[in-house]
């Protein structure tokens, strides 16, 4: 599953990690930190975007 599918499922679609872990089948610290990883790259690319 892509990050973007992490974030779309926490923040769009309102799942908690719970939710999220049962779906795509992994534990909840897993989901956890597989978002943190995902909003840590996407913080860094908007950044990159912001200062060019």
């Amino acid at each position: 599953m892509n990050i973007g599918a992490f974030i779309s499922l926490r923040f769009f679609v309102d799942c908690t990690l719970l939710k999220i872990s049962k779906i795509v089948g992994m534990r909840e610290s897993a989901v956890k930190k597989r978002l943190y990883r995902a909003l840590e790259r996407l913080r860094s690319e908007l950044k990159e975007l912001l200062v060019k």
